[in-house]
């Protein structure tokens, strides 16, 4: 048994049970590719134990209500091929069909290669009364035929023994529906068969030949009707919506609620006392179960729902009923009704929407709530983004770890303390409002709504679990959505980023471990690694760039710059990995054994498109989501980059540099973007053959058809992988969002910028339009989303007199819009005060950029 190829077209999930191989001179190493299966989006989450025996048989399951339909495509050897070849196809299918359970339906369809012989017809349960043979067995010896039994006599045998049936034989066909197979002489004849149990004889519903189907081969299409009843993927019910902003008096009922429920169960610590020896003896568990039913049981009773809202509001009533009857001849299977209500709802939606749009956005401006008044015109300038619809195992195994593992650093002074209320109180602070819950429900605000008395029983959970080591087994279980990157084909996962949604008393927890492993370690993570770091952002390893390459350029020294794209970098991690990076920088055993305790055995439901997974777990990875997944990533990315310095040095050897001496580094990186900078192509190859190996042992991996070479004009060379494939030379590359350009000019950069400021301001036309809305209102937005997109990152740009005209161009063109002025010229000559006006604010940009340049230099760095 093997695994399949597949991939996906439009949705369709194609399946080879052998692919094409061939040799060094392009001819086909094998006589066939196998059989294929096309696959319905719908039918898609029915589909079980998908395997192939070898390339000749391809046999997979449909969950069905009443019992699962197995499905053996097969192919047999034609009668010219050896007799050991086609007694091993006939064996092998044979096999199949004794071992398989008489309980469950095994349909058999494919190309036989055989005849029917009118021998058939005396075994009672294979034939029906509309049998109509292929062959006598007197004509049954072709003379071009090898040696031994003709597939003819193999097929006879195959039904006798195994008691299976022609199902076709009981219908009566054409000749046109009944012969599958074009010869080259013009016979047309039956070679392909669909064949199946006495007993299930009945769920076939009818089985004939389509000739006028258009298949580049001499076969025709077979179609075979079945009566089954798919078992649908079960949906997770909605979970009921409770009120984020409930009154006071509700709030009161609540914490009374969790008072009454908790003050029988939970005793009072006293913090004030000297901390407890680590790690403690009891477990956490209990506490958090009775904290968590006591808050789930309050929020139900106290804290009022809200009304339901439909998927799109923009739906009106005559949409909806719409909707109502396509769905209604889904099920009917109307299919060409079906398709001309699908064209009468878009057209119908998209009034709607237009409708809907216009008087939300005249709603946004009187709203007071900042939130509203930001959500719609965020939703009009949006790009789509589909919605998943497939649930993927994220991480795979990874083998076992293999690095270095002797210290980095000394032991760092992580606090260890019982947990604060100081600390519990700004962790709660920065807890985000109207956001998803994880898996128990219980959103961020009811844990902010708790007064005093109950944030004490929170904190003795939270307590509990630090000095213990072990955090409650709620706490391991995420759901895991797809987010869909912008790029892509969407049905790749790769093109999706899995964002893990966790119970926001564990996000709590483990923010406030996060702020403390932060104030010990910062020092020493690595000082070319820029991100979520205080102080750090984005624009200095862009500075650096642009300078590196400016100074090149401008001295004609060559300069090689690798973008490296790592594979899925947080979600393939090595958990050994993490635990040696932690013991490594010098966290103390007992934090390392919590973390340990945290990604030991982290649980994971994947939800897509309504629907939920079955429950899985994960062996890599640590979860985007998290509050102290950034900070685990930057521990192990400076345990790679500190490895990579030691192997560099390890015969006496110096560390490159690229501009001093006393401040050698070769590295860029904000999280796990990083860059590679060399000034001979030779170091730049040994960089990156040692950082490949040593990433290895922590199961970090290069996508090596995404990383991307940059070489200054004097640079010739070209720079391999460790496997010896050349990376891809480019003379423009995206990193961290801007362009960087191989000659240090920020032009590429400048017209991509406006190009996509362009696209979204167009796409706010009716906004801008919309004479309903003030003129302020409409130049605030402009100015806290267009000015922040076309001038990010070129506070160090060197930007040329034709950029800015370019800039300005685009400044006073989009101005123009909103103002509802005409033409330069048309508004010069019969209103001379809009060029004063459209100065007055055509100044907002410069002066953005200007106070951009001057923040970013003045920080010293």
């Amino acid at each position: 048994m093997k695994q399949p190829d597949q991939f996906m077209i439009e949705g369709y999930t194609i399946t080879h049970s052998a692919t094409e191989e061939y040799d060094s001179k392009g001819k086909p190493t094998q006589t066939f590719t196998g059989v294929s299966l096309i696959t319905a989006p719908h039918l898609t989450p029915t589909i079980t134990d998908l395997t192939c025996v070898d390339g000749r048989f391809l046999r997979f399951t449909i969950d069905t209500v009443e019992a699962p339909l197995s499905i053996l495509a097969v192919y047999a050897p034609h009668n010219q091929r050896e007799q050991q070849c086609r007694d091993q196809f006939w064996q092998a299918l044979t096999t199949q069909l004794s071992t398989h359970r008489e309980r469950t339906p095994l349909l058999v369809v494919g190309d036989f290669n055989a005849l029917a012989l009118d021998e058939l017809a005396a075994i009672p349960h294979a034939t029906g009364p509309h049998f109509v043979p292929g062959k006598t067995a007197e004509e049954d010896e072709p003379d071009d035929a090898a040696e031994g039994d003709t597939n003819q006599r193999q097929f006879h045998d195959l039904l006798a023994s195994q008691d299976y049936c022609l199902p076709q034989s009981w219908m009566q066909k054409a000749p046109r529906n009944r012969h599958t197979h074009k010869r080259p002489n013009g016979d047309l004849v039956q070679l392909d068969h669909a064949i199946i149990h006495k007993d299930w004889r009945n769920i076939i519903h009818d089985i004939h030949t389509l000739p006028g189907a258009a298949l580049n081969s001499n076969h025709y299409l077979v179609k075979v009707e079945l009566q089954l009843r798919t078992k649908e993927a079960k949906r997770t019910p909605p979970k009921p919506r409770h009120s984020r902003t409930p009154t006071a008096a509700q709030r009161q009922a609540y914490n009374n609620h969790i008072k009454q429920n908790l003050d029988a169960i939970t005793p009072t610590t006293d913090y004030s006392q000297p901390p407890p020896q680590l790690p403690l003896q009891s477990q956490p568990h209990e506490q958090w179960q009775s904290l968590q039913a006591a808050t789930k049981e309050a929020i139900s009773d106290h804290i009022p729902t809200t009304a339901s809202f439909p998927k799109h509001p923009w739906i009106s009533q005559a949409t909806w009923q719409l909707i109502q009857q396509r769905s209604a001849a889904r099920l009917a299977q109307r299919f060409d009704l079906e398709a001309q209500l699908h064209k009468d709802i878009r057209k119908q939606a998209r009034k709607d929407k237009t409708q809907w749009l216009k008087e939300r956005l005249a709603e946004s401006e009187a709203t007071l709530d900042p939130r509203q008044k930001w959500k719609w015109i965020k939703r009009v300038r949006s790009d789509y983004k589909p919605r998943p619809n497939t649930c993927e195992h994220w991480a795979a195994p990874p083998t076992p770890y293999t690095g270095p593992t002797d210290p980095i650093h000394p032991a760092a002074a992580v606090d260890l303390s019982p947990i604060t209320t100081a600390e519990l109180n700004a962790a709660l602070k920065e807890l985000a409002h109207n956001k998803a819950a994880g898996p128990d429900s219980i959103p961020a605000e009811a844990w902010q709504w708790l007064d005093d008395h109950n944030q004490e029983a929170l904190l003795r959970v939270l307590n509990q679990a630090l000095l213990t080591a072990t955090i409650p087994d709620d706490w391991h279980h995420a759901i895991v959505v797809e987010i869909y990157k912008g790029k892509g084909p969407l049905t790749d996962p790769a093109s999706y980023r899995p964002i893990s949604l966790l119970n926001t008393s564990y996000k709590l927890f483990a923010k406030i471990i996060h702020t403390r492993l932060q104030a010990a370690l910062d020092d020493r993570l690595r000082e070319t690694q820029y991100g979520f770091r205080a102080t750090r952002s984005t624009s200095q390893p862009i500075h650096i760039v642009r300078r590196l390459i400016e100074r090149a350029e401008a001295t004609g020294q060559t300069l090689y710059t690798i973008f490296l794209d790592w594979e899925k970098a947080f979600d393939k991690i090595h958990p050994d990995a993490l635990l040696t990076a932690l013991s490594r920088y010098g966290v103390p055993p007992h934090l390392t054994a919590l973390i340990n305790n945290i990604y030991t055995s982290p649980q994971f439901t994947v939800a897509a498109a309504g629907k939920q997974s079955t429950r899985e777990q994960a062996s890599a990875g640590i979860r985007q989501g998290c509050p102290l997944s950034p900070y685990l990533f930057l521990i192990v990315h400076g345990m790679v980059m500190h490895d990579v310095d030691r192997e560099l040095t390890a015969h006496g050897g110096s560390l490159p540099w690229l501009y001093s001496q006393n401040q050698p580094f070769y590295d860029l990186a904000y999280a796990d973007d990083t860059a590679l900078i060399a000034s001979t192509a030779h170091r730049a190859e040994q960089l990156l053959h040692i950082l490949q190996r040593i990433a290895a042992h922590s199961n970090l991996h290069l996508n090596l058809k995404k990383c991307v070479l940059l070489r200054s004009p004097t640079s010739q060379n070209t720079v391999h992988f460790h496997n010896g494939a050349p990376l891809t030379i480019e003379q423009h590359a995206k990193y961290l969002g801007v362009t960087i350009s191989s000659d240090g000019s920020s032009h590429k950069d400048v017209l991509t910028r406006v190009a996509k400021a362009r696209k979204h301001f167009n796409s706010l036309h009716q906004f801008w339009r919309n004479t309903d809305l003030t003129l302020k209102w409409k130049l605030r937005i402009y100015n806290a989303v267009f000015i922040p997109l076309v001038t990010y990152g070129l506070e160090s740009a060197a930007l040329t007199k034709g950029d800015l005209n370019r800039l300005e161009a685009f400044h006073s063109q989009s101005l123009r819009k909103i103002l509802h002025f005409k033409s330069t010229y048309y508004t010069e000559v019969l209103n001379p005060t809009a060029r004063t006006y459209t100065n007055q604010e055509a100044r907002q940009e410069e002066s953005s950029m200007e106070n951009s340049a001057l923040q970013f230099f003045g920080t010293g760095f």
